[in-house]
């Protein structure tokens, strides 16, 4: 018997979640393109270089999220 609860939770605490979801499989799906690379002739100059864009706008992004999840902590907590 599956048991479900009634938790009204914010439009910004799922938005969060789901952008942190996808996110962390980009990063993921990044990390097996790096490790399958090589082994069909991948240069690792382009990963190199792949790697320094991804890393200069994924903080970024991480940045923004911890703001996300820190307003929609508060917003949960004022309700």
């Amino acid at each position: 018997m599956k048991r479900t609860l009634n938790v009204h939770r914010s439009w910004i605490f799922h938005f969060t979640f789901k952008l942190t979801r996808y996110l962390l499989l980009g990063l993921f799906g990044f990390a097996l393109v790096c490790l399958i690379s090589p082994v069909f002739g991948g240069s690792f100059m382009l990963l190199e270089t792949l790697a320094n864009v991804l890393f200069q706008w994924a903080w970024r992004v991480l940045l923004v999220l911890l703001c996300l999840l820190a307003i929609s902590v508060m917003v949960e907590s004022l309700r």
